[in-house]
């Protein structure tokens, strides 16, 4: 059995068929290259996300790496013998040592000790904390001081009426640290 549609529907349905397509060609093919276009920005939005994701992170670890303060040796530990002019050692004697690495630090440091009965004295090893962004910086503005010193250095003072008998009392980066040194009393009454 066939089914019969009147002359007039038929028409109407070829023409509603040719609306359709010519709807679709008009809004369709333009909303199927926009819904792609908006699929490419959704993929351009994550890359761009994860870009500056990267960035964040990377601009992290560089402030890290730049505010983080770094641990160096100033000066080694340090053990000297205190000895009169015949070699004997001074007991109880105060020796101050001082240091100061001069691009991190802007102030000398000082530790006083007594020596032993055998006349030996023990500093521990000095250590200087400073970030990246100090150790930069730090050597500009000891350069504008006139009057400052610009290098790292150590030295040692016997407290009292004493002097060394020979000038190995400061010493710079590289230098040799002495492990004796002979003390000269300017008064043998005072230092005994």
């Amino acid at each position: 059995m066939r089914l019969l549609i009147p002359r007039a529907a038929n028409k109407r349905l070829q023409r509603t068929r040719h609306e359709r397509a010519s709807l679709l060609s008009c809004v369709g093919e333009p909303l199927k290259r926009n819904v792609g276009q908006l699929h490419l920005m959704g993929m351009d939005a994550e890359k761009e996300r994860l870009s500056k994701r990267r960035f964040l992170i990377s601009l992290s670890i560089a402030l890290l790496l730049v505010l983080y303060p770094f641990q160096t040796e100033t000066v080694p530990a340090w053990t000297v013998q205190f000895v009169d002019e015949v070699g004997a050692p001074w007991k109880e004697v105060t020796v101050e040592e001082y240091w100061r690495n001069s691009p991190l630090e802007y102030r000398e440091n000082r530790q006083s000790l007594l020596t032993d009965n055998n006349g030996y004295v023990r500093f521990p090893r000095r250590t200087t904390r400073a970030p990246l962004i100090v150790r930069l910086i730090g050597p500009l503005v000891n350069a504008v001081h006139v009057h400052g010193y610009h290098r790292t250095y150590v030295g040692l003072i016997p407290i009292g009426n004493f002097f060394a008998s020979d000038s190995t009392q400061f010493y710079l980066p590289g230098d040799t640290l002495p492990s004796k040194m002979k003390l000269i009393c300017h008064r043998q009454e005072l230092c005994k």
